[in-house]
């Protein structure tokens, strides 16, 4: 059923991506529901390849303007990151559902 809901999502108009944002202690989960949205037919980004520096967070601030979605992967530790509560603050300020 979720399936069908994210093929009419698309069909409905998204042509961006939805950005992931995690902590990395939830990696494992993370690459499930990326490989499950891809497969669904939802493009998604998140940080899989990049190192952090100055280029690391351009990437980040473009890609989160860039979404037609961010969405937090909540969990305890995602809860007490700095990395995922500057992400949620950027969603917002580019006004990012």
């Amino acid at each position: 059923m979720r399936r069908v809901r994210a093929e009419r999502r698309l069909a409905g108009g998204m042509d961006g991506h939805v950005f992931l944002s995690y902590c990395r202690d939830d990696r494992d989960y993370v690459d499930k529901l990326a490989a499950y949205l891809g497969e669904s037919g939802v493009p998604v980004w998140f940080d899989d390849h990049q190192s952090p520096g100055e280029q690391w967070l351009n990437a980040l601030r473009r890609r989160i303007e860039e979404a037609e979605a961010v969405v937090v992967v909540m969990t305890p530790a995602a809860e007490q990151s700095d990395w995922v509560q500057i992400e949620i603050q950027q969603a917002r300020d580019a006004g990012r559902p």
